[in-house]
């Protein structure tokens, strides 16, 4: 099951929405942080201001976790083996339970990163954090109706990940993110003086650490997906 949800999880790549979404998730990273930039100025030493800092601070992650409930809803019946996405006009309708999502998983992450020993693994890796946040506002979104499809079939079992495979997932998140970010770094450096040099680690750099975390999230979902078939397929044998 875990070797199948990896394949079927990079297959989900497929999917054209995938990357029009992310193109999205990075058109408005970019905008948010021209505002800040624009907004908080310097100090007289040439320096951001502090208070541009905190807001950049707390807003960032605020963002991020927005921007990956309303993708995550938008994708979900892909996410759940479908060809088509959530219609805009229903995403709009679940705006606010959709927005909540993001908010709970982003406050049990930051939670979550204050445990010893595991919760400095979570804090240093983003891909780990997009992952997990991911995860969260997954079954949150998905819950509903994957019950509905477990109950109306009369079928009985777990259909989410066990710890070793959840880890498996949270090992190759966090694989993923080290990678992109090294070949970011080789990428940049011969533009380090050059504009192109500054937008690799502030605009494409969490983009491509969100594609760390939230491919792992296809597999995870794709591990469900994968569950729910298996459990149909003993329902109707036994």
């Amino acid at each position: 099951m875990f070797w199948g949800s990896i394949i079927e999880g990079l297959a989900i790549l497929g999917h054209w929405e995938i990357w029009l979404a992310t193109v999205i998730y990075m058109g408005i990273n970019f905008a948010f942080l021209i505002v800040v930039t624009k907004t908080a100025g310097e100090d007289e030493f040439g320096e951001p201001r502090l208070g541009g800092c905190l807001f950049y601070m707390i807003g960032a992650p605020l963002l991020h976790a927005m921007l990956m409930s309303l993708m995550i809803a938008f994708l979900l019946p892909i996410l759940l083996g479908g060809s088509s996405v959530t219609s805009f006009s229903t995403v709009i309708g679940l705006i606010g339970p959709i927005i909540k999502s993001g908010i709970v998983a982003m406050v049990a992450v930051i939670i979550f990163s204050f445990i010893p020993l595991f919760g400095a693994f979570i804090a240093k890796s983003p891909g780990i954090q997009s992952f997990l946040i991911g995860v969260i506002i997954f079954r949150l979104l998905s819950d509903y109706a994957i019950d509905q499809v477990i109950n109306e079939a009369n079928m009985q079992g777990n259909v989410y990940p066990g710890f070793w495979s959840s880890l498996g997932f949270l090992i190759i998140a966090g694989v993923l993110v080290r990678l992109v970010m090294f070949l970011l770094v080789l990428i940049s450096t011969p533009f380090e003086e050059t504009m192109f040099g500054e937008l690799i680690p502030t605009v494409i750099g969490p983009v491509f650490g969100l594609l760390g975390g939230i491919i792992p999230l296809f597999m995870y979902s794709s591990y469900v997906r994968l569950s729910i078939i298996e459990l149909q397929f003993r329902s109707i044998l036994y």
